[in-house]
């Protein structure tokens, strides 16, 4: 007789419902503050103030003009300017209805941000659910993966921690290879669609996801007469991603990325990483951990995990996959190749670096998450096998509070504080007639970027400044060339670019520079009007009419991306 809830193996997930309640709440303790006040609060850092701003673009474009979406209005005058960053389209898609009610950008972009955690733990709760039928091991599992050193190392990249749509394709996977199902496979194609486009990495990362797990699903989907849908719902996912980023390949080839191993690496993994709790710890144990990874990056996956996953290796499909998971994800985090002592081993990832879009691939300690995914369906299996001992009831709950405990990051709090609003000045532009604009200061550390970019939301005019994963030359360098404006040459160069309109934050500047801003001030160049004030922040606007000069050909390198927090 067939089980209530269909074929053998699609039995209903229990209490996943409570599940998500509790990474919810586990959530709210371990960011705290920050959902007290989400409209105001946040980790005030660049990039999370840029990808605010992605958002807030997307929504604000999408109504407007979506066969331009792309032609964002940072890096004027670039065109298809969103793709220097992460567009982050389905995040943008979660926080519509946060817009539509009238939230704010921040307000937004921080519930879109925290409900990565909860999502990534009832998805692989939902999968451990499906392999193991036990509800703690599934809730465990969900912990191991939403809460990890990882996770809160990132915790001001809403694109690095949406991985937790990869838990949910193996489910969905899993379950349209046992019941052939439209919906079931519209679901697949969709979650495929979705984590691919929630952030670059997660895209290859994605692929090679499918690669590894295939032997484990296709044999049986073609047994099972349900192989062609599968394939039909990959290829349709495929073009739809294909369809939404083509401009990543448009910037790539103006730009001449991807052309082979031309991208520089920033962090790859190192075994003693997988033992690194990070900076948020509070443990004696984990400080001795810290101490003895020596800088590694973090992707300490909990004790808890490290006890259990060795005793969750076992014959069974889903154990086999697991270990599998678990093997290729720490290979390819360990970058193009592994140090160990005097010996070097040349890593898979040197040949994926060889190809678009991997050579783009500048971190490959993110492709860790693929080893935290099969390390909490591991420990999954492993707590189920402590649950049967004598006296594992206790000795299972105990490990559970144990993750938990490892898990909250000491201290993450006190980095969450009021972001600094847009300031008046951004109502003036609001109001005036639209022209291209330039915030200064903006120097090598890309001073003002990511705020400049959420301050824009509040008036929308094309901005010369910037934040994304990398920033077109020619406009940091004209940021650099006339940092001492307002002076005649530089208002020529500005006016043979076409700047309208420039915004100096005085405040940001020295003593120095404050003085004789106040001096220029006295005794404007011909065709420069001080337009706006408010405090310590000018609006000056430069007539087109005036004298221009090109700018000089000197070669200013481009800043990067604010990497962690």
């Amino acid at each position: 007789m067939p089980s209530p809830g269909g074929p053998r193996g699609l039995r209903r997930p229990r209490r996943a419902g409570v599940a998500l309640v509790l990474y919810a709440a586990f959530t709210a303790v371990c960011t705290w503050p920050w959902l007290a006040d989400p409209a105001h609060l946040a980790p005030p850092y660049a990039d999370l103030l840029g990808h605010v701003w992605g958002l807030a673009w997307v929504a604000h474009q999408a109504v407007r003009d979506p066969l331009h979406l792309y032609d964002a209005n940072m890096y004027w005058p670039q065109s298809l300017s969103l793709a220097y960053t992460e567009s982050l389209l389905p995040q943008s898609v979660v926080a519509a209805p946060v817009f539509a009610a009238g939230g704010g950008a921040l307000l937004a972009h921080n519930l879109v941000l925290l409900l990565t955690f909860p999502l990534a733990g009832v998805f692989a709760y939902l999968l451990a659910w499906d392999f193991t039928r036990s509800r703690l091991a599934s809730f465990l599992a969900g912990l191991a993966f939403a809460f990890t050193a990882l996770r809160f190392q990132h915790v001001v990249h809403v694109g690095v921690l949406s991985f937790q749509w990869l838990p949910l394709v193996l489910w969905l996977w899993r379950r349209a290879v046992l019941k052939r199902s439209l919906g079931v496979l519209a679901a697949f194609a969709a979650a495929l669609a979705v984590q691919a486009l929630s952030s670059g990495y997660y895209a290859v990362l994605l692929a090679l996801l499918m690669l590894a797990a295939a032997p484990f699903f296709v044999g049986r989907a073609a047994r099972r007469g349900s192989l062609r849908g599968l394939v039909l719902a990959c290829v349709a996912a495929g073009l739809v991603v294909a369809a939404l980023a083509w401009p990543y390949a448009v910037l790539a080839k103006r730009h001449g990325l991807g052309r082979g191993r031309d991208t520089f690496l920033h962090w790859s993994a190192t075994p003693a990483g997988y033992l690194s709790p990070g900076e948020y710890v509070g443990l004696p144990h984990q400080e001795a951990l810290r101490a003895a990874a020596r800088g590694a990056w973090p992707l300490f996956p909990g004790t808890a995990v490290l006890l259990l996953a060795p005793l969750g290796i076992g014959r069974s499909r889903g154990a086999r996959l697991a270990l599998t998971l678990t093997v290729v994800g720490a290979v390819l985090s360990f970058g193009p190749e592994l140090r160990l002592g005097s010996v070097t081993v040349p890593m898979p990832l040197e040949w994926l670096r060889r190809f678009p879009p991997g050579s783009l691939l500048r971190d490959p300690a993110r492709l860790g998450v693929l080893a935290h995914l099969g390390l909490a369906l591991l420990t999954a299996f492993g707590l189920r096998r402590v649950s049967r001992w004598r006296g594992g009831a206790a000795i299972a709950a105990g490990l559970v509070a144990l993750q938990a405990v490892e898990a909250y990051p000491v201290g993450l709090g006190n980095r969450v504080r009021v972001v600094k609003p847009p300031p008046a000045v951004t109502a003036w532009l609001a109001a005036a007639p639209r022209g291209p604009v330039l915030e200064l200061p903006w120097d090598h550390d890309h001073r003002g970027g990511g705020l400049y970019l959420y301050w824009s939301t509040a008036h929308w005019q094309p901005l010369v400044n910037g934040h994304g994963t990398f920033a077109p030359a020619e406009n940091f360098r004209l940021a650099v060339l006339v940092a001492r404006f307002p002076t005649g040459r530089t208002s020529r160069i500005l006016r043979h670019e076409g700047i309208r309109y420039v915004v100096v934050h005085a405040a940001e500047v020295t003593a120095e520079r404050r003085a004789a801003l106040v001096e220029a001030n006295a005794a404007l160049p011909p065709g420069v009007a001080l337009v706006a004030q408010s405090g310590s922040d000018f609006v000056y606007e430069i007539d087109a009419s005036g004298p221009s000069e090109p700018r000089p050909a000197e070669v200013v390198a481009a800043p990067g991306e604010d990497e962690g927090l």
